[in-house]
């Protein structure tokens, strides 16, 4: 197969982490996405949905590639029709940590960094000695600047810090406030409905991460979230405990509650929705 991936090291370990569970010899064909090519502008001044895949999504939807593997936080809501998200897994790593310098000392106030709308609100509110400064580039290019004294701490994926630096310490912040993006930590693979390697593709699923996957993209799609709208919403399929902030209208609707079905969060969301009259963004 001809597998379709962004160039950054991360990008690359998680294509390596799906063919080997898929197994045999694969041709990866990296692709620089229009995200990755302007690394200063803040994300929600380059554009919306999409930014990091929509390229890499058109070359399967074209037959140019036979898949693409992607963070699926990175995935918009909607897809061509013609697409779908074929395989989710390693779902666990959902957390939002905090790397500090290594040479920190002191508790005072701290110059943090983070490109994420949705991390710079949370920020704001819950973390009161933390002052919130923008940060772009890969996760090589951020730990560098974070190195070399630009910042105190940086906010990363665990998920990120996990696949790239296993040995670095970090830690982790709190899920029932600081709760991530949707698709946090997933690593998702497209391909056409009517691939012939669907269903090869198709084994490599974890079921775990589907339950995971469902629930959280079904909300987002209720809300009409994008990258620029700073929503978290989380779902673990274990516990069955479903985390929601919802931005409205400079408002934040938290909800904490246990759901066993994807029926069941979907009443939930769109509740909320109803109560609130969400408008569209």
């Amino acid at each position: 197969m001809k597998i379709g991936t962004r160039e950054s090291r991360l990008a690359l370990i998680q294509t390596e982490m799906f063919t080997n569970i898929l197994g045999g010899n694969h041709e990866i064909v990296k692709i620089r996405s229009k995200g990755d090519m302007d690394r200063e502008r803040p994300l929600k001044e380059i554009g919306g949905q999409g930014l990091f895949v929509n390229e890499i999504n058109r070359m399967v939807l074209n037959g140019d590639l036979d898949c693409a593997v992607h963070s699926g936080k990175d995935l918009p809501t909607i897809l061509n029709k013609e697409l779908e998200v074929v395989s989710v897994f390693d779902w666990k790593n959902y957390h939002d940590v905090i790397v500090f310098r290594g040479d920190l000392e002191g508790t005072g106030r701290m110059k943090i960094g983070t490109s994420s709308p949705r991390r710079e609100e949370q920020i704001r509110k819950h973390a009161k000695n933390w002052d919130v400064f923008g940060l772009r580039g890969n996760i090589d290019t951020r730990l560098n600047k974070l190195d070399n004294g630009n910042y105190d701490g940086i906010v990363l994926s665990e998920a990120a810090m996990v696949r790239m630096y296993p040995s670095r310490d970090y830690e982790i912040l709190d899920e029932s406030i600081f709760v991530p993006a949707p698709g946090q930590g997933i690593i998702a693979v497209i391909a056409r409905k009517d691939s012939p390697n669907y269903d090869d593709i198709k084994i490599t699923e974890d079921p775990t991460a589907r339950k995971r996957w469902d629930v959280e993209r079904r909300i987002s799609g209720i809300f009409n979230m994008g990258c620029s709208v700073p929503n978290g919403i989380l779902y673990n399929p274990e516990t069955e405990f479903l985390y929601m902030d919802i931005n409205i209208r400079e408002n934040v609707i938290s909800i904490r509650i246990k759901v066993r079905t994807l029926q069941e969060a979907e009443m939930v969301a769109r509740n909320v929705k109803e109560i609130m009259n969400y408008g569209d963004y």
